[in-house]
């Protein structure tokens, strides 16, 4: 029985070409099968020698393999691979649901679509410039980790942490490239992503009452500037979402802005304000419309009369407060703190420009462009640079803003990662999987434009083949002089 599936070209855009693989689907779940009960049966005896509580473990994971054969019997390969990418898409966002200390729970899908994804699909079949820019900014910021950590820095930590990175950030935007999602594909995790911050928000809000006017919130997440950073990163798509859908999804969309703007003034992340004030100006900027505009007046005017009315009490570390107050104490003593680590960093930098100390301490300065030349040397901010130049400067580039805001998952996933950069100068966040999601999706949606782009120029450039009568060609005179 042949599998086929649709690429771009299905999806209306012009030219792509459709792939059809031949490959027996009962072959595919077998493998798919003795994976899962090998594995699975492996990891219970080397636990059980171990510990017994271990060997409950190894239960639960035979217990979810034998699940995942039913799964496949009932769904398929391909709907197992979606199903897996789904859930890990749902939970991106909670990263403080853990199953163990250095593993969250979407990681535990997102592992069974990186394993499903070969199995699934034989080649990427789009645009790859945004793909292979990032990733060669990877390999750069890798290459001067490793470095660092074999000449200067010597723990093990330090490899550890880079594992965790490329697992996050070449892993997911391989997956991507190897599934080369079209825009209709990657509209409902992008709604699925914002659903999952927006679940967080209303955790922090409705269910951190009695905490969050003593202290900063966090939601379903590890920190408060997590919950932030994360709210911004899903503001942006339903922004996008706002500008171009309708109806019920328009409504949504509203709704989920001013859950996720709530949450993140609870979390006291100046940096998340900022990148706020970022977003909402590229949004007004780039879809240049009254419609925009009136949106974001009227949101701010409305913030502004419920919170100077009192009608919404905001904790003594609100953003704002923590933002314009020179009073704050939790503010001081931030700023004071992270002052001594940035100076730490610049003296990391003068010391080794070259390989950086590795990746050890690499979230300590609370600036991903410092940390990461502190940690990785000048390859790394050249890699990290180059990795945030593929999901902003080419697009713009080879699109246009016109081309961008008229999509809606581009523009949403443009807005996420444009705020990033931004919240970065004040953030640490560099190695977390919800960030690389973004990037990943960014990546798909810009090459998913630029295939309909270089379709269309070449058909336009294409010469007939049936060019009809001759008098109907023009005709050219050779001057001989």
């Amino acid at each position: 029985m042949a599998l086929h599936w649709r690429t771009a070209s299905d999806e209306g855009h012009v030219g792509a070409s459709r792939l059809q693989i031949s490959v027996d689907d009962r072959l595919v779940a077998h493998g798919v099968h003795v994976l899962a009960v090998i594995g699975c049966l492996g990891i219970g005896v080397a636990t059980a020698l171990v510990s017994p509580i271990l060997a409950l473990i190894a239960i639960a994971a035979l217990a979810i393999g034998l699940v995942c054969v039913l799964a496949t019997h009932v769904f398929g390969s391909r709907g197992l691979f979606y199903l897996a990418l789904t859930a890990a898409s749902a939970f991106m966002a909670m990263n403080g649901l853990r199953v163990a200390s250095w593993i969250a729970l979407s990681d535990v899908f997102l592992a069974g679509a990186f394993l499903l994804s070969p199995m699934v699909f034989a080649r990427r079949s789009s645009e790859g410039m945004p793909f292979s820019y990032a990733l060669f900014g990877i390999g750069l910021l890798s290459a001067g980790a490793i470095l660092g950590s074999l000449f200067v820095g010597g723990d093990v930590s330090s490899f550890s942490a880079l594992i965790r990175f490329v697992f996050a950030s070449a892993g997911l935007l391989t997956l991507f490239w190897y599934w080369a999602p079209g825009e209709r594909n990657l509209e409902p995790f992008l709604w699925i992503w914002i659903l999952s911050a927006t679940i967080s928000a209303v955790y922090a809000l409705v269910l951190e009452p009695e905490t969050s006017f003593v202290r900063r919130v966090v939601g379903l997440t590890t920190h408060p500037n997590h919950l932030a950073l994360i709210s911004v990163m899903a503001i942006g798509p339903a922004l996008a979402f706002y500008r171009t859908k309708s109806g019920w999804s328009r409504f949504l969309a509203v709704c989920a802005i001013c859950l996720l703007t709530n949450a993140l003034l609870l979390s006291g992340s100046r940096a998340g304000v900022i990148g706020l004030t970022t977003t909402v100006g590229l949004f007004v900027f780039i879809s240049r419309d009254l419609k925009s505009l009136a949106l974001v007046a009227a949101s701010a005017a409305a913030l502004a009369i419920v919170i100077v009315s009192g009608s919404i009490q905001l904790n003594e570390s609100n953003a704002l407060q923590r933002l314009l107050s020179a009073e704050s104490s939790s503010a001081t003593a931030s700023d004071a703190e992270r002052r001594q680590k940035l100076e730490d960093s610049f003296k990391a930098v003068e010391t080794n420009p070259i390989t950086g100390v590795g990746l050890s301490k690499a979230r300590e300065a609370h600036n991903i462009y410092l940390q990461v030349t502190a940690s990785a040397g000048i390859l790394g901010l050249a890699g990290l640079c180059i990795v945030l130049l593929s999901a902003l400067g080419i697009p713009l580039f080879k699109l246009g803003v016109k081309a961008i805001a008229d999509s809606p998952a581009a523009f949403g996933l443009f807005l996420s990662v444009a705020s990033y950069a931004t919240i970065g100068l004040f953030q640490n966040a560099i190695w977390d999987r919800y960030i690389w999601f973004c990037l990943a999706m960014n990546a798909a949606a810009m090459s998913s434009l630029l295939t309909a782009k270089s379709a269309q120029i070449s058909e336009q450039t294409t010469v007939p083949t049936n060019a009809g009568n001759v008098e109907d060609l023009p005709r050219f005179q050779l001057n001989q002089g």
